[in-house]
Formats: C-alpha cells, sequence, structure tokens
C-alpha cells in the first residue's frame, strides 16, 4: 500500500488515516467526562506537554511579536487563545502523584498560571503596551521551556 502518491510535482495527495470509531468514541468520552484530563498521569501529563503547554507558549510569541504591529490584535489573540483551565484540572485531578514527585513541576505549573493570569489581567484593564511587554518579558520562554522540560521528564521517563 502507497501511503504517499505523486502524481504531478505540484499534485502530492495524502491519504487521511483510518479512524476506529471505539477509539474516536473513547477520546471524546474521556475529554467530556474528565474535561480533557486523562485519568494516567503520564498520559496525562505527555497530552499536557503536547497540547496545553506548547499551544501557551506558541501563543505567547505570537502575542509579543504583534503587539507592536497592532496591539489589539495581540490582546484578543492572547485572551481568546491561551489557556489555564487544563492545568488547574491536571493539577486538580493529579494532585497526590504531582505531590509525590521530586522534581519542581507542581510550583513550576502554579507560576505558570498566575503569570498567565497577571498578563490577562493587565489586558483587561487596558495597561499600557510597555507594561504588557515588560509582562511577557516575565513570562518568557527560558520558564516555559523550564515548564515542558519537567513535564517531559514526567511524562516519558521509561518504567
Amino acid at each position: 500500500m502507497r501511503l504517499l502518491s505523486i502524481g504531478a510535482p505540484w499534485n502530492i495527495t495524502i491519504p487521511a488515516p483510518k479512524s476506529h470509531r471505539l477509539a474516536d468514541t473513547y477520546n471524546v468520552l474521556l475529554r467530556w467526562i474528565h474535561r480533557g484530563v486523562h485519568p494516567n498521569f503520564k498520559l496525562a501529563a505527555s497530552s499536557l506537554y503536547h497540547r496545553c503547554v506548547r499551544k501557551n507558549l506558541q501563543c505567547r510569541n505570537t502575542s509579543f511579536h504583534l503587539l507592536s504591529d497592532s496591539p489589539m490584535k495581540a490582546r484578543l489573540y492572547f485572551l481568546c487563545f491561551v489557556r489555564t483551565r487544563p492545568l488547574i484540572k491536571f493539577t486538580e485531578y493529579h494532585s497526590q502523584e504531582l505531590n509525590a514527585l521530586d522534581s519542581e513541576l507542581l510550583p513550576e505549573i502554579y507560576v505558570t498560571i498566575s503569570r498567565i493570569k497577571k498578563i490577562k489581567r493587565s489586558m483587561l484593564r487596558w495597561n499600557r503596551n510597555s507594561t504588557l511587554r515588560e509582562e511577557f518579558q516575565e513570562f518568557n520562554q527560558a520558564s516555559a521551556f523550564k515548564l515542558l522540560s519537567l513535564l517531559a521528564q514526567v511524562a516519558f521517563q521509561k518504567a
């Protein structure tokens, strides 16, 4: 079976993977019942790593770059696309496992949540762009990468 078929240099088609109805139903029920947080700690940490934290970092970078050109667009982009709810649900569902860990994952999650909420509050108060730029610098890539590395250590360690 060919996965990639090339008819002409400009016509590249990749067939969509076939989905299994039960697996799709399971994922929908899991998101609905557990509000997107997997009951298994390692699977929840890996999904949080891939979905929430990396997406928040990308949205932060985009908003920071848009701040000088179009501040209104940057504010709306950050307010609409950066979410803290999955991080909060992750800490609620897996509090025992997080407390049992020797790493600094739980305090780093709380620091990330508080920084995001601080930026959102200042955006809603219509603070100046210079103030927002300083808060974006505080919520810098180094702290987000530290959180990503801690999540990667927890999620991808070998059993």
